[in-house]
């Protein structure tokens, strides 16, 4: 962001076998929750994608707009990256 490199650490709060996946970023200034589903649909199986992004520092308060469009081009990035390994059936 901003030709910034920003580190933090991302665990697992919840796994559930070939249905769920859920992590969790509480370091630095954005705390961030991210669910990944698995449900089935008339075509096959749909991935259904949870995110929420919060922060207690002042300095984002005004930018919110401008890191929630951020988010979003971040998330769909990661998620074309996820449907072209499930395509080519990469593990």
């Amino acid at each position: 962001v901003f030709n910034m490199k920003l580190t933090g650490n991302v665990r697992v709060q919840k796994l559930v076998k070939n249905r769920q996946l859920d992590l969790v970023n509480t370091t630095g200034m954005l705390v961030y929750h991210i669910s990944f589903r698995l449900a089935p649909d008339n075509t096959g199986t749909v991935l259904i994608c949870d995110t929420r992004v919060s922060t207690n520092s002042k300095a984002f308060s005004f930018a919110k707009p401008m890191m929630q469009l951020l988010a979003r081009r971040e998330l769909q990035a990661d998620l074309n990256a996820i449907k072209k390994m499930a395509e080519q059936g990469i593990d």
